[in-house]
């Protein structure tokens, strides 16, 4: 048995491993994972995996082997803890950690073999909680004044989200479907918005740098 470094590849992560195997080729380690990493930080949603619905039982090995290598791992997501830890639900023994940045940078949790712990959380304040409420209510307000439906659909740590095209259609949409839905929301601008004073009636759509409208978080 002899210890060699192997290449490993889930979703869109590619990550090098040692491992013990018997004599025989292995895969060729990329140049630029041909050395040590003290830890790794990656986005939930369409990198680590592709959707919600998708199993991650494969991560979960993946990710206590690399923990159990002593490297550090760093999920950073917009979404929950509820969401990523549902989904991965890996425990870690260490010497590695494990953990999520989640709710927009709200939060940190680490994973470990005792469970699912909380590490630091900020919260808004309550002045902070009525000026979110407001710039919501007259976001809203404005879309509709031009002609466009908009909803605030939650209230989240820090946060709120509002619905660009509340339709049954869109109502919980993945991630992978995040072109259909900036064409549509688009579409549904160029329709019914009226052109923001000032500015062009026409303008390319969706514009660089656009954050998702309304997609899982």
């Amino acid at each position: 048995m002899t210890s060699r470094t192997a290449c490993r590849t889930i979703g869109s992560m590619s990550v090098a491993l040692q491992t013990r195997s018997r004599k025989g080729p292995e895969p060729p380690v990329p140049r630029e994972l041909d050395r040590r990493f003290e830890a790794v930080v990656f986005d939930w949603d369409g990198t680590a995996v592709p959707d919600r619905a998708a199993a991650a039982d494969e991560l979960r090995e993946l990710v206590e082997e690399l923990c159990a290598q002593g490297l550090n791992l760093i999920v950073i997501t917009g979404t929950h803890v509820g969401n990523v830890d549902g989904q991965l639900n890996a425990r870690p023994a260490g010497p590695g950690r494990l953990y999520f940045c989640v709710n927009r940078g709200s939060e940190v949790f680490q994973a470990d073999e005792d469970g699912l712990r909380l590490v630091v959380r900020r919260e808004a304040t309550p002045e902070e909680d009525t000026a979110l409420d407001a710039a919501a209510e007259a976001t809203v307000a404005e879309l509709a004044r031009r002609g466009v439906k908009a909803e605030i659909v939650s209230e989240r740590l820090n946060r709120r989200k509002i619905d660009l095209i509340p339709e049954p259609e869109w109502a919980d949409p993945l991630k992978a479907r995040i072109t259909e839905l900036l064409e549509a929301v688009g579409a549904a601008y160029a329709r019914r918005a009226s052109p923001v004073s000032g500015m062009r009636s026409r303008s390319r759509w969706p514009p660089p740098a656009l954050p998702d409208s309304k997609i899982r978080a």
